[in-house]
């Protein structure tokens, strides 16, 4: 005969105490599902960007690729690690805005009337917060493409500077020393163009700056890290006139060189409407031309030259006419 099992760890359960806890459990696992649920949907850190969504951003623009690659040069960024560091080469127009509390995220609504560019705010179409995208907008979607109207073409020959220059103290400030101030005479070891500036502060002079270039015939200067500046003294040494050499030793002055494109592609062939001459696009140099800065934007196809080498100058601003690079983060 089996004995019967009296074990304290064993209790009788009541049936119907133990069917209203499983239906309160379930009650509340129900509630509690559904909350979470909708949460899930709902929750600005999970949703992906949607038209009509404001969405906040980071950003960093480039010329030449996306700012990371090789070549590449940043003309806006809302990041302030990437704006103050030296190591992200920077385009000519690029200007550090104020200190770091200065560089934020951006708002937009995709879709909406915001004064960004559209294919940018389009990019941010799907992101969830913490998610990149990367977009890479044309001239004609970005701020402009290049026209008869803003290009300027140069006989190459005539790319000049006096050796000796007076200038208005914002016209030095702005070719020459990069916006900075001066309040007495200084001596510039390296300018824009590679080589040395004795500049001689005269506050009571309407035309108060005398910039002396300290140049050597026929040396070359690296102006940056693409593109060197050959020197010749012309006019008994009274004028400089430059030869521009991209890409260490490959020359816009009438010899084979390895253009450079905006896109990131082969070397594009344009037509200037004007004249119907064609052009490679090659990589941007500044350049001071008859007491203004234009932009070396292309030159004449060399493979097959008809005359003498020609520079298309772009004399509007440096955007123009250049493949936009943005990469965009979410957050």
């Amino acid at each position: 005969m089996a004995s019967e099992d009296n074990s304290p760890i064993k209790k009788e359960r009541d049936p119907i105490l133990t069917i209203g806890f499983v239906v309160l459990i379930l009650a509340f696992a129900t509630v509690g599902g559904i909350f979470i649920n909708d949460n899930y949907l709902r929750s600005e850190n999970i949703s992906p960007a949607m038209t009509g969504d404001k969405v906040n951003v980071n950003y960093t623009g480039s010329y030449y690729g996306f700012y990371t690659e090789d070549g590449a040069a940043v003309f806006d960024t809302s990041i302030w690690s990437i704006a103050n560091d030296s190591a992200f080469l920077k385009s000519f127009e690029f200007a550090l805005r104020g200190s770091e509390s200065s560089y934020v995220p951006i708002s937009f609504t995709i879709g909406g009337t915001d004064s960004y560019l559209k294919t940018f705010m389009a990019a941010a179409y799907g992101l969830r917060p913490g998610d990149s995208s990367q977009v890479c907008i044309a001239p004609a979607d970005g701020y402009g493409a290049l026209t008869a109207d803003n290009i300027t073409v140069v006989n190459a020959a005539a790319i000049t500077i006096p050796r000796v220059q007076v200038m208005s103290y914002s016209d030095f400030k702005s070719i020459y020393n990069g916006g900075n101030d001066i309040t007495s005479n200084v001596l510039i070891e390296c300018g824009p163009y590679g080589w040395p500036l004795s500049v001689k502060y005269n506050p009571n002079s309407s035309s108060n700056v005398t910039v002396e270039h300290i140049v050597t015939d026929g040396a070359e200067y690296r102006m940056n890290k693409d593109v060197n500046v050959e020197v010749r003294l012309t006019n008994s040494s009274a004028t400089i006139e430059l030869t521009y050499i991209i890409n260490g030793g490959a020359g816009l002055s009438g010899v084979p060189f390895s253009a450079n494109t905006s896109d990131g592609s082969d070397p594009t062939v344009f037509i200037d409407p004007s004249t119907g001459i064609h052009y490679e696009n090659v990589k941007l140099v500044q350049v001071f031309y008859k007491d203004k800065n234009y932009y070396i934007t292309a030159v004449d196809d060399i493979t097959s030259p008809t005359g003498p080498t020609v520079y298309v100058l772009k004399n509007t601003s440096e955007r123009v006419g250049m493949y936009l690079y943005f990469n965009i983060t979410r957050v």
